[in-house]
């Protein structure tokens, strides 16, 4: 299997000689075009993986200028979107870009002196909720409609492990440097070392950065984009979407298990949503383009008792509030 960092290479080399072939292979990768086994295709699969970079930023604005909705101005409050990690946020953030964009907080706020949270086209990419109350004020956060996806704990988990496994074999942000280049490479190659290492890492994450600790937050995201400088921020997906005071900063909060029986909520709240069903959001070849799932077994076999016990512990107020249960082992 070529390597992503290579893949990455040869993208940017075929963007750079002829961009309009490069989005053309992005198109047959989302399904525009019938997919073909070509080297173009699995280089621009790979930076589609990596869409917050420079070069994901020009395939995805040619997208998004080729399947953008240009409907009439929308007269429903500004939309405040808080993107966890793995959860499913690149896939609201995409369908709030092609059909909500001039709805949403940052384009309606244009003079707001935003963070620097990942640089994605639509700009408000892994932010916490406070971040955002700081940028726009509180005023236009309160007025706003604002919400988020979460994810059972478990399976976020195991979700961001294989993700960033694949994506960044050779760095130590994952792992804190538990594992050497050989042994990330080995466990992408044989999902079971992956699972073996996995437990690992979670039992080494407990004795190192423990429930409570200053640092706990890197269980459950490699790089914490400043949010960890807010008060009450940790691994919870809870923590996420709070004040300093710890006290909910948003009006929805939607487990990503049901977003679709959740979708004619964001319909009758987001103009540009109105008639886009969510199989038809899910089928634009730019929300295609743009969705990149890890590739796992069920998360439930990278667990042992005493791993799943542990994650509970790190996720006990995603627990309380949302109402997700321990995996059956």
């Amino acid at each position: 299997m070529l390597q992503p960092l290579f893949l990455v290479t040869l993208a940017t080399a075929i963007t750079k000689q002829a961009p309009s072939a490069a989005v053309d292979a992005a198109d047959k990768s989302s399904g525009l075009l019938p997919p073909k086994s070509t080297s173009v295709d699995h280089a621009v699969e790979a930076a589609s993986v990596a869409s917050s970079s420079l070069l994901g930023n020009v395939i995805w604005d040619k997208i998004v200028q080729k399947e953008r909705n240009t409907s009439a101005p929308c007269s429903l409050p500004s939309i405040g979107f808080v993107g966890i990690p793995k959860t499913g946020s690149m896939f609201i953030q995409g369908a709030l870009e092609l059909y909500a964009h001039e709805q949403v907080l940052p384009t309606r706020n244009a003079d707001a002196t935003l963070p620097k949270a990942l640089g994605v086209t639509m700009g408000y990419h892994h932010a916490s909720a406070q971040i955002w109350q700081h940028s726009f004020g509180p005023d236009a956060w309160r007025d706003a409609f604002t919400f988020a996806l979460v994810r059972d704990p478990w399976s976020r988990l195991v979700s961001h492990w294989t993700f960033h496994l694949v994506m960044h074999a050779q760095s130590e942000a994952l792992d804190g440097g538990l594992l050497t280049q050989q042994e990330r490479k080995a466990a992408v190659a044989d999902e079971d070392v992956s699972i073996k290492h996995f437990r690992e890492w979670i039992r080494y994450a407990h004795s190192s950065t423990p429930p409570g600790s200053k640092d706990e937050y890197l269980v459950t995201t490699a790089d914490a984009l400043g949010n960890e400088n807010y008060g009450c921020f940790n691994a919870s997906q809870t923590s996420w979407l709070v004040d300093e005071h710890c006290e909910l900063l948003v009006d929805e909060i939607i487990k990503l298990e049901e977003l679709e029986a959740a979708w004619p909520t964001l319909q009758a709240r987001v103009c540009g949503l109105h008639d886009v069903s969510y199989a038809a959001a899910k089928e634009n070849p730019a929300m295609r383009w743009l969705n990149h799932p890890s590739d796992h077994r069920p998360y439930s076999e990278y667990y042992d008792a005493e791993t799943a016990a542990i994650v509970g512990e790190y996720h006990a107020a995603d627990i309380r509030r949302f109402g997700y249960t321990s995996p059956v082992i």
